[in-house]
């Protein structure tokens, strides 16, 4: 499955985004967010399988920055 979302914060291994369709926020686990910053509008594909927690969690299988706020 494919996730459209806005970078709202980075740390290390993990990015906290905003889910373009449904607004939700979303915490994506990630090995390698090196060159993702906060304001990137983000492609995320995951598995499908998202957490009940709250805010919910997946875990990327591959990211690609469909428009970056700043160059890497």
């Amino acid at each position: 499955m494919f996730l459209i979302a806005t970078v709202e914060r980075t740390g290390p291994g993990r990015l906290v985004v905003r889910d373009r369709r449904t607004g939700q926020r979303v915490v994506v686990l990630a090995r390698n967010s090196r060159c993702i910053f906060p304001g990137d509008l983000v492609s995320i594909l995951y598995s499908g399988i998202m957490s009940r927690s709250r805010p919910p969690r997946i875990t990327a299988i591959a990211i690609r920055r469909i428009f970056p706020s700043r160059l890497c």
